[in-house]
């Protein structure tokens, strides 16, 4: 593309800082031609723009409840009427800022369309290295796998040290997902042929948490049911630049994802999974490792030949018991996933540190999850549970910390129960997790139910505004 001074693509908006070029929206403005003015003055006019203030490090996917209609009809109209008049790749500045605004504001498929577009207007560099990047979280956000490996593919061409991780060592089959804490990627490290899990934070972290907190829990603790840590660093090591870390990677279900396939497990099927969790959940808490956010979307399990596998994952929020990162103040939540989260955990609780009981509260919701398709049934469910049960997950749901059992104490009281009326089952096509498609686990007595996405964390990665 020629970017000649008579040339409006774009290109005169940027200016040099330390010899890289920025995204501004000033300068664009000032540069642009009459006709395409009226597009910042529009952007300006509208209610997006404090959206973007208000809202900086709301992640891209959102509470709907949160949303507006007015800023998510706003952000869709202009986006349409820039496209069709072909702006957007002509003013890849304001492209940047509307797409940030329409992901947050819910119209996902519109941001798509304008860091796509703005990308298309600029030449390699860090302007456009900043859109690319922003059009990857969108689009994994989306869960649009095919197109983020695309971008990923023209950021390694465009920007490799701006990649999530370094792509002279991992070969990336797939995304695994987006959360508070990075991108996640199943890879094939290209020296051993192994396949790893690559986890990619940003840069900061919220909380004042390290970037590589994660990684630094995980090496301090090794049990079978908690991925191991196998190295980490930075794409940009000359710059301390892109953080990633690596860990094992076990082909298996999340409890989520078992549910929503095979529908609510059975307690025969349930029973042996629970044992094995907790004892992986008894070994943490003996070294004063606090999950805090224990769920079914962080409990990964797989059928094969020896039975129940599972492994705890995702330590992005855990604290050590002893570690100030552990202190509780009234009336101020700590990030935690709705419908699992303890009530010392959302600011509702007097008590002064986070202890491992908020590990106990989550798993009697994860039980009633399991069991029953939601962490919260209504009582009618509960009344179905089996003998002895729903004493114990009454027990694990005490408002009071200091009521719950510890894991060791869940243990006896699991052994106690009475035994579940046959073996466990499971289907034979499930020894290979992931591969199968069954329509249930057989071990159930009701119909599967679709169970909608898990809330996130708060608050989110923030979006990207220039280098």
């Amino acid at each position: 593309m020629n970017h000649s001074p008579r040339d409006h693509s774009g290109r005169e908006a940027f200016s040099r800082a330390s010899g890289r070029e920025r995204l501004e929206l000033s300068a664009e403005n000032e540069h642009a031609p009459r006709e395409l003015r009226t597009w910042h003055d529009r952007f300006a006019a509208s209610r997006l723009t404090a959206l973007l203030k208000e809202r900086t490090h709301v992640k891209f996917r959102d509470l709907g409840s949160q949303r507006h209609e007015t800023e998510k009809s706003q952000a869709r109209s202009l986006v349409e009427e820039m496209a069709a008049a072909g702006a957007l790749a002509r003013l890849p500045a304001l492209a940047n800022r509307l797409g940030q605004a329409a992901a947050i504001a819910g119209e996902s498929s519109a941001s798509v369309t304008c860091f796509a577009q703005a990308a298309q207007g600029l030449p390699c560099g860090s302007a456009r290295s900043v859109v690319l990047q922003n059009l990857v979280l969108v689009q994994l956000d989306r869960r649009d796998n095919a197109g983020a490996l695309g971008t990923l593919a023209e950021l390694a061409r465009c920007a490799p040290l701006d990649m999530p991780l370094p792509a002279d060592r991992y070969e990336i089959e797939r995304p695994l997902g987006l959360s508070t804490f990075g991108m996640v990627f199943l890879c094939r490290e290209l020296d051993t042929g192994r396949r790893v899990v690559v986890k990619s934070p940003p840069d900061s972290l919220p909380g004042k948490l390290p970037v590589l907190h994660e990684a630094d829990i995980l090496r301090r603790f090794v049990h079978s049911g908690v991925p191991g840590c196998l190295g980490q660093g930075f794409v940009d090591p000359s710059r301390e630049r892109r953080p990633y870390y690596v860990i094992e990677w076990f082909d298996g279900l999340s409890l989520h994802e078992y549910v929503a396939r095979f529908g609510p497990l059975s307690w025969a099927n349930l029973q042996t999974l629970l044992t094995r969790l907790v004892e992986t959940l008894r070994a943490l808490h003996a070294q004063g490792v606090i999950h805090s956010d224990l769920k079914p979307g962080n409990v990964l399990v797989r059928c094969d030949h020896d039975g129940w596998q599972v492994k705890v994952i995702d330590f992005g929020i855990a604290v050590l018991a002893d570690d100030p990162s552990a202190a509780l103040v009234p009336n101020q939540p700590r990030p935690f996933t709705l419908g699992f989260g303890a009530p010392e955990q959302q600011g509702q609780s007097d008590q002064q540190r986070l202890t491992t009981a908020a590990d106990l509260y989550a798993i009697g919701r994860t039980i009633l999850f399991c069991l029953c398709g939601q962490p919260d049934p209504p009582p009618g469910q509960r009344d179905l549970l089996p003998a002895g049960l729903a004493s114990l997950v009454a027990g694990c749901l005490a408002i009071d910390p200091n009521l719950r059992p510890s894991a060791d104490e869940l243990l006896q009281q699991l052994e106690a129960l009475p035994a579940p009326d046959g073996p466990p089952r499971f289907p034979s096509t499930h020894l290979t997790a992931g591969t199968n498609h069954p329509s249930r686990d057989p071990g159930t007595h009701s119909s599967g139910s679709q169970i909608p996405g898990e809330d996130t964390r708060m608050p989110p990665r923030p979006p990207l505004t220039g280098p």
